[in-house]
């Protein structure tokens, strides 16, 4: 109950009324100014000590991705090259999908036994515990 009052004591419609709700749709680089600043904030923050968390490296590649959007190739390259020569292609196709970290993996969630990725529950079929709502074609 007191999460809901929070959420309620914060809340800008519950407030200020329905009209607080009708706000302006904010503009394309007011969300890019925003997602920029909150990734050159995180920038340096994130430990890379195992594959189970978002990296610096994996960081860098999505705030390069940002700025390629943007068509800023200069600040892309230069992001870019602290990553540039730190990975490469693994020889074997198979081992992409193995457990643990390889040379190829920038940013991946590995999962185990206990901890399980439950998005193969929308794939599989009703009978083995799924909802087959995600259905591959072949």
């Amino acid at each position: 109950m007191i999460i809901f009052y929070e959420f309620l004591k914060h809340d800008l419609v519950s407030n200020n009324g329905a009209s607080a709700a009708n706000v302006l749709r904010s503009s394309e680089q007011e969300v890019y100014n925003y997602i920029l600043a909150d990734l050159l904030d995180a920038q340096g923050n994130k430990a890379d000590s195992d594959v189970y968390h978002f990296s610096n490296d994996a960081l860098n590649v999505l705030l390069a991705k940002v700025y390629m959007n943007q068509e800023d190739y200069e600040n892309a390259t230069t992001i870019l090259e602290s990553v540039v020569g730190e990975y490469s292609l693994v020889g074997d196709y198979s081992s992409v999908f193995s457990n643990g970290s390889n040379s190829e993996a920038i940013f991946r969630v590995n999962y185990s036994t206990d901890d399980q990725n439950s998005l193969a529950f929308y794939f599989y079929l009703s009978g083995l515990g799924g909802r087959r709502e995600v259905v591959p074609s072949f």
